[in-house]
């Protein structure tokens, strides 16, 4: 599995991936998805945060995931969404990839000069706290729902 940034060729399948999720999760990480769907637009957009990168999770030929990397630390970061979000494509779940991910995306975070990651999870979701924690994540908080989401746990992930 490689973890890279989306181009032009992968429209296809990046049309295939998004017609694959179940909820919104993915979406959430797919921020300022033009609401006609343009892929040029969206790779234009992803292209100008400079602030996050987006990196998807190819297997062959095959978007199996998304990661989002918050590479700046503000209030954002380091009390809600944390530096790294990732998601599967249902269909290729429990198959090592969630972990596989997050493994190459905290190489990322150390190109970007991040000595400490925080990546945050619903206090519900047990894969994605044991997929944190198998990457070195140590729980120190937990919060109370924020507007219509569920309670979140909190992890902290030293880099070496």
């Amino acid at each position: 599995m490689i973890l890279r940034e989306m181009n032009e060729a992968d429209q296809p399948e990046f049309e295939k991936f998004l017609s694959d999720w179940d909820g919104a999760l993915a979406h959430s990480l797919l921020f300022e998805l033009s609401a006609d769907g343009n892929f040029d637009t969206y790779l234009k957009t992803l292209k100008r945060h400079n602030k996050s990168i987006s990196l998807f999770a190819f297997e062959e030929d095959l978007i199996v995931g998304i990661v989002s990397i918050r590479h700046g630390n503000n209030q954002l970061t380091d009390n809600f969404d944390g530096h790294i979000g990732f998601a599967v494509v249902p269909e290729h779940r429990q198959k090592g990839h969630a972990s596989e991910m997050l493994k190459q995306a905290l190489l990322y975070c150390l190109k970007f000069g991040l000595n400490e990651v925080i990546v945050v999870c619903d206090e519900s979701n047990i894969f994605s706290a044991r997929v944190i924690m198998r990457n070195g994540g140590i729980l120190y908080n937990t919060t109370g729902p924020r507007e219509g989401s569920s309670k979140k746990m909190h992890f902290s992930i030293l880099l070496t």
